[in-house]
């Protein structure tokens, strides 16, 4: 509750209730610790060299209920101090399997990061892996059966940026089942982490190629990214290609437009494979006289690509689509942009109907999208630059630069002033080479791969864009960081107890003893006067204790132990003074037999007199 409020003057009580409680016997208290770190950094930014300090306690933590804040606070606060991790490591590995759902998801971010950046890619290294980069992929298997759908996405990208080869194949089975889901956000992500796999690992996802057709329920964006994958296994995995042309066929007479086209620009980036070609061809010549305007466009645009792969041999199907232009059939800004360039590009195939879409382009002109007009402009300077050519094709060239003089755009003005100067000017020199630059051979066009810009499963991903707070996946070390780093420190030994409590026991008893010589050989005077001393302290407080009891008469009188005198090494005396000392000083000393009998005796007579009787 406090760290919510987020005041600055208050940031040095939150951090000392911080500190008390990172220490606290409760798991709780120590998991509110944690998630209130993050909340102070935000308002002191100043706290955080001893907020670390706690998050490193907080991580050595063995309470799974805390153990995932923690992690969490370390994503947060500090996550370029891998440090802190290298002894914990193997600790968070075992820990992961009884942590919160929601704890997991941190645990698998952070952990994945860290062995990323410490491991060497499995790709190089071979089939022998590192054993603790093994150990998180062998902890973190299990968490694809879990119920939370977070967590097995999260899994399997993780499997997709550390597990070789052979691993991956684990994890498809339960993306399918994701793809089953009613759920359509689940569904979608699902498809995201699929397609990559299909695009890295087409021949793990082939035998699978059922579960990605399209239903009639299934909404937009997943229907997109069902056919992504349909076309990236055809490419990939060409023994499933027959039944997937069938399918994406199938899907263009569909009554639902939209989805119609994206099966039919589909079929076209099927055809730039060369050996799928002539099986997409017929297909897509029978859509091109389809009544829906969006999918016959696609289809004129898909077939522009098959004819450049061979165009003698598909002279008739560019007659075809010139014939569609002339009988203003084709509406679509796409698909006239698509006939005009084919016209332009082989009009030495087709002499006769060349001139026909230029005078036909020349009374629409006004009337077309700039991306219409760039592309007969470019059609009237092939033809201009051609071979034998006509008056009628060049005063049509010439109608057409000047309308495009006093067009409103002006990418369309300099391109008409580039390409009038390039083929009429005769002061250029580059003039000579209008017609190798105009009329250069094109390559056909192929299909690409799509590169992977963003880590699988972020928003980034999904978007198609950098989203704030994307933070992309580090690269694999080139050498793996040591063993050694990850290891717990040595307990420090302990030294023996017993041995030092001797050792201090017999210094005790020497001191003692010599204490008691030093005492005894004083004289008596000085050992009487320090007895009665003491003889008299202890009678007082006797007397102050017997007024504070409430029933004196019902406590018995605590007789006091006897002690057993210290033994005196025997020592002959030198001469008749030492002899008396020594009389008078085993004439004060009884033994324990004597202090027994006379205990009773004592206790009834005054310290005085037996204080007295002693020294006598």
């Amino acid at each position: 509750m406090l760290s919510s409020i987020r005041l600055p003057i208050i940031s040095p009580i939150l951090l000392q209730g911080i500190k008390e409680a990172s220490g606290d016997m409760s798991p709780y208290v120590r998991k509110t610790a944690a998630h209130a770190i993050p909340k102070l950094l935000q308002t002191d930014e100043t706290t955080k060299d001893e907020l670390v300090l706690i998050i490193s306690r907080l991580l050595g933590d063995k309470a799974p209920l805390v153990a995932g804040s923690a992690v969490l606070a370390y994503q947060r606060v500090c996550p370029e101090r891998v440090d802190l991790l290298h002894q914990n490591y193997r600790k968070l590995c075992q820990l992961l399997i009884d942590v919160d759902e929601w704890g997991q998801l941190s645990f698998l971010q952070v952990l994945g990061r860290y062995a990323r950046s410490q491991f060497t890619n499995p790709a190089i290294s071979g089939k022998k892996i590192d054993a603790d980069h093994r150990l998180l992929l062998n902890a973190t298997f299990p968490l694809l059966q879990s119920r939370n759908s977070a967590v097995v996405l999260s899994v399997a990208t993780l499997f997709i940026d550390l597990a070789p080869d052979d691993d991956i194949r684990t994890v498809i089975s339960p993306l399918i089942n994701l793809v089953s889901s009613d759920r359509r956000e689940t569904k979608f992500l699902a498809l995201e982490v699929v397609s990559q796999i299909a695009t890295s690992h087409p021949h793990l996802t082939s035998p699978f190629v059922k579960n990605f057709y399209v239903f009639w329920s299934d909404g937009e964006p997943i229907v997109k990214l069902k056919i992504k994958i349909l076309v990236t296994l055809t490419l990939g995995a060409p023994g499933t290609s027959h039944q997937i042309v069938r399918e994406l066929e199938t899907l263009s007479t569909w009554d639902r437009p939209n989805i119609a086209a994206e099966a039919v620009r589909a079929l076209g980036k099927i055809a730039c494979a060369p050996d799928l070609a002539q099986t997409t061809l017929p297909k897509l010549l029978v859509l091109l006289n389809d009544s829906r305007e969006i999918v016959s466009g696609e289809a004129i645009v898909a077939v522009q690509k098959l004819v450049q792969h061979n165009a003698e041999r598909n002279q008739s199907v560019i007659k075809k689509l010139a014939r569609l232009y002339l009988g203003s059939k084709v509406t679509t800004a796409s698909a006239k942009c698509s006939i005009v360039w084919l016209v332009g590009e082989y009009a030495h195939l087709i002499p006769t109907a060349a001139p026909d879409v230029l005078r036909v382009s020349a009374k629409i002109f006004i009337k077309e999208t700039n991306d219409v007009k760039l592309q007969i402009l470019t059609l009237a300077a092939k033809l201009a630059v051609q071979k034998d050519v006509s008056e009628q094709v060049s005063l049509a060239a010439t109608y057409v630069f000047n309308l495009a003089r006093y067009d409103q755009s002006y990418d369309i003005r300099d391109r008409a002033r580039f390409l009038k100067h390039l083929i009429f000017s005769q002061e250029l020199e580059i003039s000579k080479y209008a017609r190798d630059i105009l009329l250069a051979p094109k390559p056909a066009p192929v299909a690409l791969d799509s590169s992977v810009r963003y880590q699988c499963g972020t928003l980034s991903d999904s978007l198609g864009m950098e989203a704030k707070g994307y933070k992309a996946l580090p690269k694999y070390a080139p050498v793996a960081s040591p063993s050694h780093l990850r290891d717990l420190p040595k307990a420090t030994r302990i030294p023996n107890m017993s041995t030092n409590q001797s050792a201090t026991s017999e210094s005790e008893s020497e001191s003692e003893s010599e204490s008691e010589t030093d005492e005894d050989t004083s004289g008596p005077d000085s050992a009487s006067e320090s007895e009665i001393s003491e003889n008299t302290g202890s009678e007082k407080s006797e007397a102050e204790n017997d007024q504070n009891e409430p029933h004196p008469e019902a406590v018995p009188p605590i007789a006091t132990p006897p002690q057993e005198p210290v033994a005196e090494p025997l020592v002959e005396p030198d001469d008749e003074n030492d002899q008396d000392e020594t009389d008078i000083f085993q004439s004060s000393v009884t033994t324990p037999a004597e202090q027994a009998d006379n205990g009773p005796m004592l206790n009834e007579q005054s310290p005085a007199e037996n204080v007295s009787r002693n020294v006598h």
